[in-house]
């Protein structure tokens, strides 16, 4: 009851922590609120207390203020570091090595075992090879992980939650599955005449979204033979990406020379595209220049399809605008092997011999059904160039036997892929080589034909017919490099489906996008532990992003539709952290309110009032029956503020209020938890 004064301020931007003071044994105890233990965005942060103007019990002053500084230490065990990189080859084995660090002076035990804590996670292309350790004082420990060895080609994030002192630490990872090279051999030496071309290629059909991947290949081409080839490179005084190709040819070429085409081959996703532009050889020329390269277009990606003499089960998982016969084998009908060709499919056939060119009744070819192809002297390649079909793909299969392809990208399970048809048991799927049967007991395909393959055709027995459904491709506006990025932001976020009127979480991609770039993708993930949908995704820029709004699209693999997310708007920044797996980012907000609708099984949340609120606000909610509730308050970091509410409340409508004059302005977050309902909404301190 007299004057005094104690402070307690941050040393990186002089704002006050609220704290709370009480004596003991003779000393004055600080004690923060919340406890620095709940305060992670406080690690690493140099405070400095105060205490001045104290009194004895005989009423003298201090005649020095006394002020100390420290270092808050909230986490003592980390991952090292925070966000993992690491990449690997398709195919081959792959380890992750990642460390856990200890900076305490106790030893400390973790575990990645997701029987002990619903709060464990790791994604399911990612397994641990220790799922248990203990960390020595001042040491670390390194966890290794394996990769899925069936991973196809792209890029891959996850988080990984190990739990140490019944506490989660996270580690973000990102990794990149590489496709193996492009192999285009070429000699120079064989040619005596050459010309420059200084060219990008587009990742989309635009002149903007071109590649910054220094492992991507461009490759000029003369009737299918290689005159070129380079990579993208970096030229760091305009900080741009340009490929410097020569094109070689014994022709000095000019206005009759040798047509030159190009091919490019994307690292990421291992896919050989086909440009629309070409370029006539003349000897010495220079085409483009870095500040105005050639930008190469892509016609469609190449389907490459290897065909043995004789008979060869095959299909296509591209589309042309030209799908006759005549378009589709012009590559087989200009080889010097001067096949014979016969084409079957289930109702019809063709031939086709240099002597009588071509003739029957199979004039065009379909994505979704197998053929057989003959060929008559030797082995050859067929080559098709041509685009994913972007709009969803329906197969009628009868009774009976069915010759069918598979018309997507990369493999699939049998399982997945036949999941709507009605089977029975002696159902049947072959290949040329392979057989698998439908199993009732199991209820699956058993056999050694366990996955669909692009580019092989097969023959289906059914006894029931049905549909085989294929989802639309999304293409290449969903890829992405990370690595062509220094920093990262974090978003946790909930999408609220009924907003957009959909339903199933497990058709969609996230994408996000700044100046229409994709900057990183998500899936929504089922998390056990609240019985609800997150997505947990990195969004990745450089220091020229900074302060750039991000777009978030949906796009539903099954449909081919695509949402934009109508948020709170999102900036980028480095190292940043929105939303939590308890109080989510909300990608979909109702247009009229500004707010997500949560009723479920007659439980309702409401939207607190008033909001913006200045001080006191009331969170409203409706019970179907007699439950316990928990009410808490986050910030946009995902920590918990105030537990507002934690009792058993009678059904019916309540009003729970609460007095928030002491944060500071800005958006919160506030989660109702009560039986199987878990609502989430937010607020605004102003």
């Amino acid at each position: 009851n007299y004057p005094h004064e104690f402070s307690l301020i941050r040393q990186d931007n002089q704002e006050s922590i609220p704290f709370t003071t009480s004596c003991f044994e003779n000393k004055v105890i600080f004690n923060t609120v919340p406890p620095l233990i709940e305060q992670p965005d406080l690690d690493g942060v140099l405070l400095t207390a105060r205490v001045a103007l104290l009194q004895d019990g005989n009423g003298n002053v201090q005649e020095y203020p006394t002020q100390w500084s420290f270092l808050v230490n909230v986490s003592p065990v980390f991952w090292d570091p925070e966000d993992l990189y690491d990449s690997g080859t398709e195919g081959q084995a792959h380890i992750v090595h990642a460390k856990l660090k200890n900076t305490s002076l106790l030893s400390k035990a973790f575990s990645l075992d997701m029987a002990d804590s619903p709060l464990i996670s790791y994604p399911d292309w990612l397994t641990p090879i220790q799922k248990h350790g203990t960390i020595l004082s001042n040491n670390e420990y390194s966890v290794d992980f394996n990769i899925a060895g069936d991973l196809p080609p792209g890029v891959y994030t996850g988080t990984v939650t190990a739990m140490v002192d019944e506490l989660p630490v996270t580690m973000n990872v990102t990794f990149e599955q590489l496709a193996h090279p492009v192999n285009w051999n070429f000699d120079p030496s064989a040619y005596q005449y050459s010309m420059t071309l200084v060219a990008q290629f587009s990742l989309d059909g635009g002149n903007t979204n071109l590649s910054t991947d220094t492992r991507d290949v461009i490759g000029a081409f003369v009737n299918g033979e290689i005159r070129g080839i380079t990579t993208i490179q970096y030229v760091p005084g305009p900080d741009v990406y340009r490929a410097f190709l020569t094109i070689y040819s014994n022709d000095q070429g000019g206005s009759n020379g040798e047509k030159i085409k190009f091919k490019f081959w994307r690292a990421l996703t291992g896919v050989e595209y086909g440009a629309i532009e070409s370029v006539t050889f003349t000897l010495d020329n220079t085409i483009g220049s870095v500040s105005n390269p050639t930008i190469l277009h892509p016609e469609g990606f190449f389907q490459i399809i290897p065909l043995k003499k004789g008979w060869n089960w095959i299909s296509l998982n591209l589309a042309t605008t030209d799908m006759t016969r005549e378009h589709i084998f012009e590559n087989l009908l200009n080889s010097p092997t001067n096949n014979s060709i016969t084409i079957k499919s289930k109702t019809s056939t063709a031939q086709y011999s240099p002597a009588s060119n071509w003739n029957g009744n199979l004039s065009t070819l379909n994505l979704g059904s197998g053929y057989l192809v003959n060929l008559s002297n030797a082995p050859d390649t067929l080559r098709v160039v041509g685009l994913p079909s972007s709009q969803p793909l329906s197969v009628n299969v009868g009774t009976g036997w069915n010759w069918i392809g598979f018309p997507r990208l990369n493999e699939e399970p049998v399982n997945t892929v036949l999941a709507d048809l009605t089977k029975v048991q002696g159902d049947l799927l072959k290949s040329q080589d392979r057989f698998s049967a439908w199993d009732v007991p199991t209820q699956s395909w058993l056999g050694n034909l366990d996955q669909f393959t692009p580019g092989k055709g097969y023959k289906l027995k059914l006894a029931n017919a049905g549909t085989i459904y294929y989802e639309a491709s999304r293409g290449d506006s969903y890829d992405f490099n990370p690595y062509a990025y220094e920093y990262n932001l974090n978003v946790t976020g909930y999408a609220d489906l009924d907003m957009i009127g959909e339903r199933h979480e497990d058709d969609f991609i996230i994408g996000a996008f700044i100046e229409g770039e994709c900057r990183g993708t998500g899936v929504l993930e089922y998390i056990t532990s609240i019985g609800a949908y997150r997505t947990l995704m990195l969004v990745h820029g450089n220091t020229t992003d900074f302060g750039k709004p991000i777009e978030f699209r949906f796009f539903n693999d099954r449909t081919g539709a695509e949402y934009i997310a109508n948020g709170d708007q999102l900036n980028f920044v480095a190292d940043g952290l929105v939303g939590s797996v308890v109080a989510p980012y909300l990608f979909f907000l109702n247009p009229t309110t500004g707010t997500s609708t949560v009723i479920e099984d007659g439980y309702q949340m409401e939207q607190s009032r008033p909001n913006p609120t200045s001080g006191r606000t009331s969170f409203g909610f409706t019970l179907p029956n007699p439950d316990h509730v928990v009410l808490r308050l986050f910030n946009l970091r995902g920590e918990m503020i105030k537990e507002i509410a934690n009792s058993t409340f009678d059904a019916g409508h309540h009003t729970v209020d609460a007095d928030l004059s002491y944060l500071p302005e800005g958006v919160y977050y506030y989660e109702l938890l009560s039986g199987n309902f878990a609502g989430v909404k937010k607020l605004v301190r102003q």
